[in-house]
């Protein structure tokens, strides 16, 4: 009897967390090899996700993610602004005779953003969703940047893209965005962030169409300071294997347009991508070629012709490879 009890009781235990939440792990490490005008360097990429789900009954659902990243270089120069370096401090060792490793964090420019919950947190956000949509609460990114500037990303790379990366629409903390359910292909939402120890607020509004290949997506963000505006109107077309976009940005007082190609021959995947800003110092024109060896893992080559603040060219290239788990 007291066999059969703590059977049970070890068996309850063991079935207990099916349960709960639901917990997955995933992520990517993702080397590049970067040439360019001035310097020559490898990068390493890294992604760790958790994210998991619990069903709350009654068409509920709510779930969780916490994503870490870490991109790490050879060198500390300032090209490499917000790389995150391992370095061991010599003649540091103790009485055990263990060295010191010290962990330097060069700036906060490669997550931006809010830096009080650690550079190296990309997302943090709680999420309540269901047959009205979704709530998202936390560290996030918001329409602007998640979805605005996201469409830019065309090329294969994780160093280069034509993305404008604008500090104040980086992921931010005390994120609260919602996403309504499609309805016959349109879903709208709105984020609001508070900046600045409350001296300073966001709104984002954010209407998308997908129909048939066609995808529209119109975003307007509301900014206490005006310079930080924001209005951007992406337009994609998809036709079997290939997909053209383009997209006009309004930021501030520059005016930014993008246009673009993907098309995929079974494993390989090409794109081309081309900005052009009223300031003539961020035009920037972005040719990649990609091969997918398995369908976690590939292989691609980007080429980058950039102009610089000055006025001068500034081509890189990189070589990747991709591993995602």
């Amino acid at each position: 009897m007291k066999k059969t009890i703590i059977a049970s009781a070890v068996a309850a235990a063991v079935a207990a967390p099916a349960a709960f939440a639901d917990v997955k792990i995933g992520g990517m490490v993702n080397p590049e090899m970067v040439m360019g005008e001035s310097t020559d360097e490898l990068r390493v990429q890294t992604d760790l996700v958790f994210s998991g789900s619990e069903d709350l009954g009654n068409g509920l659902k709510a779930s969780f993610k916490y994503h870490l990243v870490n991109d790490t270089a050879d060198s500390t120069t300032a090209a490499d602004a917000g790389t995150q370096v391992l370095s061991v401090t010599a003649g540091a060792a103790g009485a055990d005779g263990i060295p010191t490793v010290t962990h330097t964090v060069n700036s906060s420019a490669e997550v931006n953003g809010d830096t009080t919950v650690g550079d190296s947190v990309a997302d943090l956000t709680v999420t309540l969703s269901g047959d009205f949509g979704s709530i998202a609460v936390g560290r996030q990114e918001g329409f602007a940047e998640g979805v605005g500037d996201a469409f830019y990303n065309i090329d294969a790379a994780h160093e280069l893209d034509l993305e404008l990366g604008d500090s104040v629409y980086t992921r931010k903390n005390g994120s609260i965005k919602y996403v309504s359910p499609s309805f016959n292909g349109l879903k709208v939402g709105v984020n609001s962030v508070e900046l600045a120890g409350d001296t300073d607020s966001q709104t984002e509004l954010m209407a998308q169409y997908s129909n048939n290949g066609l995808g529209v997506t119109v975003i307007s963000s509301d900014n206490d300071n005006s310079a930080n505006d924001y209005q951007i109107v992406n337009v994609s077309y998809k036709m079997g294997d290939l997909e053209l976009r383009a997209s006009a940005r309004e930021y501030g007082n520059e005016d930014t347009t993008m246009i673009g190609a993907k098309y995929s021959m079974g494993a390989n995947t090409i794109a081309i991508g081309s900005t052009n800003n009223d300031t003539a110092t961020n035009d920037e024109t972005i040719v990649s070629a990609s091969h997918s060896l398995s369908k976690n893992t590939s292989v691609y080559v980007v080429f980058s012709d950039a102009e610089t603040a000055a006025g001068a060219d500034n081509d890189t290239t990189i070589v990747g490879l991709r591993q995602k788990f």
